[in-house]
């Protein structure tokens, strides 16, 4: 079953596993039209494979306009914090 039937059934817009007990990789809703309808991907890709690459962390006291700052360097479209 690929993520984006996954997504639909639980009606999830954003996915976040969990790997070695810490949330490394996230992917949501842009991601799967992006990488699997956009490009054309969907017969082809696995989970991790959508799965963002990387992720940028961001202190819970940290000032606003510093985050606003790295995300628009780093090209950041979506901030999670917990």
């Amino acid at each position: 079953m690929k993520i984006s039937e996954i997504m639909t059934k639980v009606d999830a817009g954003f996915f976040m596993p969990i790997e070695n007990d810490s949330l490394e990789r996230v992917i949501g809703d842009r991601d799967v039209v992006i990488r699997e309808i956009v490009k054309g991907q969907y017969s082809q890709d696995t989970i991790g494979d959508i799965l963002t690459g990387r992720m940028l962390y961001f202190p819970d006291d940290g000032d606003m306009e510093d985050t606003v700052e790295r995300m628009q360097d780093e090209q950041v479209h979506l901030l999670v914090w917990s």
